[in-house]
């Protein structure tokens, strides 16, 4: 009976009549095995029907299998006939370091994206990009205070990245569980620009830089977090805040 073992294992990867086959011939046997049991009641009363070594061999080599099949059937393969047809979609998770240990979580955007360089409308404006209907890397989430949630996400410039904020209420949350994206906790240390240096939209070569504006030597920053030798770095002007990235070699800490 290996074969039989064989052939119904091989149907749950196997194509669809493959798997039919099996299943077809499953219930055939189970139906021979009623009518066998049947016919033995109708001879004798069961309690005197003695069990010949024939029939033993019958039952071992025959009837069990049989039986595991039909459990096979039942736990495997009928759900898998049942849900043929059925295309579930899974909102895609990448994990990674890119320069830490948490993961980085993917989001499908139901709007197209009004952004900003953090995470509150003081925040200057980054633009807006036409990606409603794709599915945006979420890289963080903050809290502003009004209670408003923003999540920093990763977008395609161009050739380049930028990390910009966004409201939450722009993805669509069943596509993503909130709790794999890490809460922002501000390092909030002080620290001095000793080079002029340009403000980049996240940290590293591949990531694009702020036209027409620099972070000036002798400014003072916020040091929000830090990430492959980048610091991402907030000050407030009259006007407005500002969220940047800058290499750590270009900082002082206070």
């Amino acid at each position: 009976m290996k074969d039989v073992y064989k052939d119904a294992m091989d149907a749950v990867k196997a194509p669809d009549a493959l798997v039919e086959k099996t299943l077809k011939w499953m219930l055939e046997e189970h139906k021979q095995l009623e009518v066998k049991t049947e016919a033995a009641t109708d001879l004798a009363d069961l309690n005197q029907i003695k069990v010949s070594p024939k029939k033993t061999r019958w039952v071992t080599h025959v009837a069990l299998p049989v039986a595991a099949c039909l459990c096979l059937c039942l736990t495997v393969i009928v759900p898998r006939l049942s849900n043929r047809g059925v295309d579930i979609q899974h909102p895609p998770v990448v994990s990674g370091t890119n320069g830490s240990t948490e993961s980085i979580v993917q989001a499908l955007a139901t709007d197209n994206l009004a952004t900003r360089s953090g995470p509150a409308t003081q925040y200057r404006e980054t633009g807006t990009y036409q990606i409603k209907g794709e599915y945006v890397r979420l890289v963080s989430f903050a809290y502003d205070r009004n209670g408003l949630c923003w999540v920093q996400c990763e977008v395609l410039y161009g050739d380049t990245l930028r990390r910009v904020y966004t409201g939450l209420t722009r993805f669509d949350t069943t596509t993503f569980d909130l709790r794999g994206v890490p809460e922002e906790t501000p390092l909030d240390h002080q620290a001095k620009v000793i080079a002029i240096s340009k403000a980049m939209y996240g940290p590293g070569e591949g990531y694009d830089t702020y036209a027409q504006l620099t972070v000036n030597e002798g400014q003072t920053v916020t040091v929000i977090t830090i990430e492959n030798a980048y610091a991402q770095v907030e000050w407030t002007t009259p006007t407005q805040s500002y969220r940047a990235w800058l290499p750590l070699h270009s900082l002082n800490l206070l």
